[in-house]
């Protein structure tokens, strides 16, 4: 997960309230790309929407000793209980 989301210099200087803010800005940063730009840019934009929220859970894991790993695979697996998943994520 890390080598995909790297730790990044927010996760010490941002709150949660903080991080949510930018969560916020980047997804509409996304919609506006999705209505207005090609889909490269909405792609990257998707990928700055998804590295908030990593950060985010990166800052919980800081505070809190909750790891962005394991709310990951609780996300998976509360996933694939649900029937959303269509193959095994290993």
């Amino acid at each position: 997960m890390k080598s995909i989301f790297p730790e990044l210099k927010f996760i010490d200087e941002n709150g949660c309230y903080t991080q949510l803010d930018k969560l916020y800005d980047e997804l509409d940063e996304a919609w506006e790309a999705y209505h207005d730009k090609p889909i490269l840019d909405f792609a990257m934009e998707v990928g700055d929407v998804a590295t908030a929220a990593m950060t985010l859970l990166y800052i919980i894991e800081n505070r809190t000793g909750i790891t962005a790993e394991s709310v990951m695979e609780m996300v998976r697996n509360k996933n694939e209980e649900r029937g959303y998943g269509r193959k095994k994520v290993s």
